[in-house]
């Protein structure tokens, strides 16, 4: 597949993607509320983009493949991203990446703001600056719901061109109650 424009992708939604290469000028694969919903009952709930056989996600520029907004409740899992910047997420709550792969990316996932009880596991990053970014913003970043769950980073192998393997900046609020484990580190940098 060659896309010439983003995919806009509604919530309740399951996209499987199975042995196919899925090639882009900027985002492959967003959704429809990315901009204006704040509140619970317009955020997306339940969006699956899952990748099976080998599916990659190639970008031809420097754009995230896939960038979600206003999201709770998701999946995105199975699939190798080569070059672009990987997942960019906003707003992004109580979900699972799973068995991701990034090759040559800008970073592997970057969480932007609003993000927390994140589960980031199985991930295999070879990119050009941080791996795993994350910045504060007007919410806290992969924040503890006593309720709920930590938000977990675990079985994580990177390699980065001289840029820290995971980056974690508090913004305007504190970072607190990250699990991290089995992480592999061979980058040239601080770790």
């Amino acid at each position: 597949w060659h896309l010439d424009e983003a995919v806009v992708l509604p919530g309740y939604f399951t996209l499987i993607l199975s042995g196919c290469t899925v090639e882009c000028e900027g985002v492959a694969f967003t959704n429809e509320h990315a901009e204006n919903a704040k509140t619970l009952a317009t955020q997306c709930h339940k969006l699956f983009i899952l990748g099976r056989k080998g599916a990659k996600l190639v970008s031809l520029g420097e754009q995230p493949q896939i960038h979600i907004n206003n999201a709770r409740d998701c999946r995105i899992a199975g699939l190798t991203f080569e070059g672009g910047a990987g997942l960019e997420l906003n707003h992004f709550q109580y979900s699972k990446l799973q068995m991701l792969t990034f090759r040559d990316c800008l970073h592997g996932v970057y969480f932007r703001e609003g993000c927390n009880n994140i589960i980031l596991e199985s991930v295999d990053a070879e990119t050009k600056e941080e791996a795993v970014l994350a910045r504060g913003g007007e919410h806290r970043i992969l924040a503890r719901d006593p309720e709920i769950c930590n938000s977990i980073l675990c079985r994580i192998r990177t390699k980065t061109q001289g840029a820290p393997a995971v980056a974690l900046y508090a913004g305007e609020d504190r970072l607190f109650n990250i699990v991290v484990r089995d992480v592999t580190d061979e980058t040239q940098a601080a770790g």
